[in-house]
């Protein structure tokens, strides 16, 4: 199998390296987009021994934005119009494999045609959902920025979800809208259907908060994909990421977490930092040595 792995990364440039670093394989190639506020020289220097490392066009990513959708969706296009790879893994440049590669394209050679993506059935992820597609977010963008210019357009935005609540206005769909993590492991075939769709997308997301939790399980859960998804009631064993939202935003793994990441069946996990690294070092070795 051959692999593309996609990376979105805006900050640690330590975990950068060691990230492609455990990616390093003859099977993959790694398609990098650092955000466009960040500056590049911290993570264009690092080369290779067997994967092709490509960095696509930079734009700007803001938290909560559509911006979020389009680097994706670069993410993909650029892989894709390579050709050639049987799945796509969407990763963020402070994850790292909990596996061996021998292992993971094992795994994903067993189960050639599945979706690795998350659907939540949470009452409070469903609410959470309803609550950022009812209403037209102007300014997304600004949410998570500083500056008087930020802070006059974030009041500007919660006046005009204001207004559309006392006025009624509730933003209508022409399907059913899911929700999951935006980390996913894709086939060819899928990543094709996404591409073909890359405009309705775009459109349907919109003024939108957070839209890169809801696009592709959307796309899914309104096609014949929802039939090949790998779990359909644990969104992380489905997308195959150890990721802890009820300890943190997400949880960031600890040194006293080594054991709890060594155990677990999930083939990749985060968020990881080089506050810890003792972790880190031992997920390192651990891979390491289950090569051998």
């Amino acid at each position: 199998m051959k692999f593309a792995y996609l990376i979105i990364a805006h900050n640690e440039p330590l975990l950068f390296e060691i990230l492609l670093r455990l990616l390093d394989d003859e099977r993959n190639d790694i398609y990098v987009h650092i955000d466009k506020k960040t500056d590049i020289s911290q993570f264009d220097k690092f080369k290779l021994k067997y994967s092709n490392l490509i960095f696509i066009n930079r734009i700007p990513v803001y938290w909560g934005d559509e911006s979020q959708i389009q680097v994706e969706l670069n993410l993909l296009q650029a892989a894709h119009s390579h050709g050639g790879y049987d799945y796509y893994h969407l990763l963020s440049g402070v994850d790292l494999p909990l596996k061996s590669q021998n292992f993971i394209h094992r795994f994903f050679e067993e189960h050639a045609g599945t979706e690795f993506v998350g659907i939540t059935h949470s009452d409070f992820n469903l609410n959470d959902l309803k609550h950022k597609t009812a209403y037209y977010y102007f300014f997304t963008k600004y949410y998570r920025s500083i500056g008087w210019k930020a802070w006059f357009l974030r009041k500007i935005s919660n006046l005009l979800i204001m207004l559309q609540s006392t006025f009624k206005v509730e933003r209508r769909y022409d399907v059913s809208l899911s929700k999951g993590p935006n980390w996913f492991s894709i086939s060819d075939l899928l990543c094709q259907y996404i591409l073909n769709r890359k405009e309705i997308i775009l459109d349907r997301f919109k003024y939108v908060l957070c839209p890169d939790e809801m696009f592709l399980q959307t796309e899914i859960m309104n096609s014949y994909f929802q039939n090949n998804i790998y779990d359909s009631e644990d969104q992380f064993e489905a997308c195959m990421r150890e990721i802890d939202w009820k300890r943190g935003n997400p949880y960031v793994w600890r040194n006293n977490d080594v054991n709890e990441l060594k155990k677990s069946n999930r083939l990749f996990a985060r968020k990881f930092s080089t506050k810890y690294m003792s972790v880190v070092n031992e997920i390192i070795d651990y891979i390491s040595s289950c090569d051998k």
